[in-house]
């Protein structure tokens, strides 16, 4: 993994510590969890809506055209 450097302005730093709180992570040394966790959720999220877009897109093939 690459270390990278992120300068949080004040009100994504609060965010980040009440997410932190809500999934139970320790009150301190908590960003590198969260941001982690926010990635993975919306790679996912990304992911998945990018899924269902080809899923659509097969279902409006016409049958004799998958054969």
């Amino acid at each position: 993994m690459n270390q990278f450097s992120y300068q949080a302005d004040d009100e994504t730093l609060r965010m980040i510590s009440e997410l932190a709180g809500w999934w139970g992570l320790p009150t301190t040394r908590h960003n590198t969890p969260v941001i982690a966790r926010c990635v993975e959720r919306e790679y996912l999220r990304e992911k998945a809506k990018r899924e269902m877009k080809e899923f659509d897109r097969l279902q409006n093939i016409e049958p004799d055209l998958l054969a």
